[in-house]
């Protein structure tokens, strides 16, 4: 409707095609609904009921890895060999060494249930040989995750990368500590 100061006034019905007026308030057209029978998966959209569960970064890791085991006193890798992998210890206790030419050696550290080799996570990223020896301590389970796929997997996952590093972080302290140790003693 115009005015003569050619200004338009509008309805709310005319401003809001969608808009119903009942008595004095607006209600909303009702609008169409549909109703399935059986549940549809549509993409972007997630069923009801709580998201599926996130996996840790250990669950990660040994779904990610080809499943190894061995026996207590096999040699899993000798120092100068290419590392198959970033090796998580499931069950068992392994030894990492270095040996010199008289037999003499000298452990680096032991490797346990849900622990991460160091040294293999070093030849990985670095893609080197492997610089040490290991050996079963006992029985022992675990996964090996490829060079590849593990550098697939820290570039996709946030929560596993800061796990790794945290880790690593871990490991070196108690490396600095250890030679702090048997350098000056106690001080």
């Amino acid at each position: 409707m115009g005015r003569a100061d050619g200004t338009t006034i509008t309805t709310t019905a005319q401003a809001e095609p969608g808009l119903r007026q009942y008595g004095s308030g607006r209600a909303p057209l009702p609008r169409p609904t549909t109703r399935r029978s059986h549940p549809v998966d549509v993409p972007g959209t997630h069923r009801a009921g709580p998201p599926p569960a996130r996996r840790s970064p250990w669950e990660t890791l040994l779904a990610a890895g080809s499943p190894f085991r061995a026996r207590e006193g096999h040699s899993l890798i000798a120092r100068g060999q290419p590392c198959p992998g970033v090796t998580v210890l499931l069950r068992g206790h392994l030894r990492i060494y270095l040996q010199d030419l008289t037999g003499r050696e000298l452990v680096l550290y032991r490797l346990g249930p849900r622990e991460i080799c160091s040294l293999s996570l070093v030849s990985v990223l670095r893609d080197q040989p492997f610089p040490a020896n290991v050996v079963a301590e006992s029985d022992v389970e675990g996964a090996q995750i490829p060079r590849a796929r593990f550098l697939e997997l820290l570039d996709r996952d946030r929560g596993l990368r800061h796990h790794v590093l945290a880790y690593t972080a871990e490991r070196l302290a108690e490396a600095l500590a250890l030679v702090e140790c048997s350098v000056f003693g106690d001080l």
